[in-house]
């Protein structure tokens, strides 16, 4: 990866940097997408599994919609396919990350964390017989 964040463009890069570049990139992305897709669809599984789809599913929808946006941003950046646009594909992932960190798991999957540890609570205090199967 591009040791130089100052830079807008690959210009200044010779061919081999550049194609290391584009290289790790496309590593990255494709290992990120993988990632983020699964790690969604265990959230929503959760969501579902759980109860809390049927008891707020006005929060799951919207935290089911933010991970499409994320996902669909992610494959916005993958799509680009122009080795000049390298450094600007960098530097929107590093945005998306940090919005998904600031923003996402701040509020929706802390939202769904506390859900799941009320249902872990529920389920220690009660017989499974009562509750049913979780």
């Amino acid at each position: 990866m591009c040791v130089d964040v100052t830079r807008d463009s690959c210009h200044l890069c010779d061919g081999a940097q550049r194609e290391n570049c584009e290289s790790s990139l496309i590593g990255l992305l494709g290992d990120l997408l993988m990632f983020v897709l699964d790690h969604f669809h265990q959230e929503e599984k959760a969501m579902r599994e759980s109860m809390l789809y049927m008891m707020d599913r006005e929060v799951c929808e919207a935290h089911m919609e933010d991970h499409a946006h994320i996902s669909e941003k992610i494959q916005q950046i993958v799509a680009v396919t122009d080795p000049s646009k390298t450094v600007i594909q960098v530097r929107d992932l590093d945005r998306l990350l940090e919005t998904w960190l600031s923003n996402h798991v701040v509020l929706h999957d802390r939202a769904l964390d506390n859900w799941m540890a009320r249902q872990d609570s529920i389920i220690a205090r009660y017989p499974k017989a009562l509750i049913g199967s979780y």
